[in-house]
């Protein structure tokens, strides 16, 4: 369902990153995963982008993972069950873009970012912040993890995050909860 939805915004069967691309992303964001356990390879992808490309990294969870204290340059912690919102917040703030179709930006307009801040737990000032740091970056990565696709509502956060895509310049890549249940759940009925 998750892959469903977020073809409808990007015209594509799959995300569009990879290991590779998170090792040469100078912005990354994590939202959704505890990394050490979902795929410690992305960590090392991730660790790798930090030393080599001097990545900035917004981990976004709402467990604090101590295990990736030196990686990470900022923690956003949201309230657990929240993450519709922080992916609207998200969608605001960086796929509003100058190329952005009429409908969307009048969506986006719409939303009422206080009340998604307030109830997420997730400050302006944060994802202003967040904002800030990415403007500039050549090649910006957002990493999914598993609290996203199998959340309740992972239909509508797929075409909010699709977004990020479509209008804010991020590669995609998406932490399956299983070894190619993503790839394996596009050729099943």
């Amino acid at each position: 369902k998750f892959l469903q939805s977020y073809s409808t915004i990007t015209q594509n069967s799959l995300y569009s990153g990879d290991l590779d691309t998170i090792s040469q992303s100078d912005y990354i964001i994590s939202i959704g995963s505890k990394l050490i356990y979902d795929n410690p390879m992305v960590k090392f992808h991730i660790n790798k982008a930090s030393k080599h490309k001097r990545a900035e990294f917004v981990y976004m969870h709402p467990i604090h993972d101590e295990s990736i204290k030196h990686i990470y340059t900022q923690f956003v912690k949201y309230e657990v069950g929240s993450e519709e919102g922080v992916s609207a917040l998200l969608a605001y703030y960086f796929a509003k873009t100058s190329n952005i179709d009429e409908v969307t930006n009048s969506y986006l307009d719409d939303l009422d970012i206080g009340y998604l801040s307030a109830e997420s737990n997730v400050g302006e000032e944060e994802l202003e912040l967040m904002y800030a740091k990415s403007i500039g970056k050549r090649q910006k990565t957002l990493i999914i993890g598993e609290d996203i696709i199998t959340h309740h509502r992972s239909s509508n956060i797929a075409k909010l995050l699709a977004l990020l895509e479509l209008y804010g310049g991020f590669n995609i890549v998406i932490i399956p909860n299983q070894t190619n249940s993503l790839g394996v759940s596009l050729i099943c009925d």
